[in-house]
């Protein structure tokens, strides 16, 4: 029970962590293009 309640927990662990660095990367961009 622990372990799966971990994997999932590092499952949306990385989901976060790639959805806030595809939307830094973008904000990145956009600032970029905008300047």
């Amino acid at each position: 029970m622990d372990h799966e309640i971990q994997k999932s927990c590092w499952g949306f662990t990385m989901w976060t962590v790639a959805t806030l660095g595809g939307v830094m990367a973008l904000l990145y961009v956009f600032a970029g293009a905008g300047s």
